[in-house]
């Protein structure tokens, strides 16, 4: 007897399911083991593959869109927590003084990654409030945030929590806006 895949064809309205049967020439014995959703599920890193999916097939995971309509997670920093003006000097020399003690072991101000990417640019390339949450939140981010996900899978590194303050926080994207 062999193992058949099944797959689950979701309803608009995501609440009703429908098991039907794979092509007959895609049993468990035909995939690579590295292919076999159990093992990615359960022996790897869920966090690592998530944004992999393929979420344009009848908006799956069932409640996708819902999800992405809720509120941020709790303790995330909003876009109307920042405000930007003119770029102030002295927020960009308080902003380098701790980038050269708590970041730059790991980040260049150039384009090229070190153990992390590099900075050039990354105001043009990402929100404001998102680079405050991967300097304030990282572990939340890291849980929820498919893009930090995607860097975490290319740094393989897990970026450590800083400990730094709100407005340490604020004086290193200063520093990063005149990069």
């Amino acid at each position: 007897m062999t193992n058949v895949i099944y797959r689950i064809d979701w309803s608009d309205d995501f609440c009703h399911a429908q098991q039907t049967r794979a092509p007959t020439h895609e049993t468990a014995e035909d995939l690579p083991r590295e292919s076999d959703p159990f093992c990615r599920l359960c022996c790897n890193n869920c966090l690592r593959w998530r944004h992999r999916i393929d979420t344009s097939w009848r908006g799956w995971p069932p409640g996708a869109a819902a999800a992405s309509e809720e509120a941020a997670p709790a303790g995330l920093i909003t876009a109307a927590e920042i405000t930007l003006g003119e770029i102030d000097q002295a927020m960009v020399e308080k902003g380098k003084a701790t980038y050269d003690v708590k970041c730059q072991a790991c980040h260049s101000t150039g384009p090229n990654r070190v153990v992390g990417p590099g900075w050039k640019g990354v105001t043009e390339r990402r929100k404001p409030e998102w680079i405050m949450n991967m300097m304030l939140n990282i572990d939340v981010m890291l849980e929820t945030d498919p893009e930090a996900q995607k860097g975490l899978e290319e740094c393989l590194v897990r970026m450590p929590n800083q400990g730094l303050s709100k407005d340490q926080g604020r004086e290193v994207l200063e520093f990063m806006r005149t990069l």
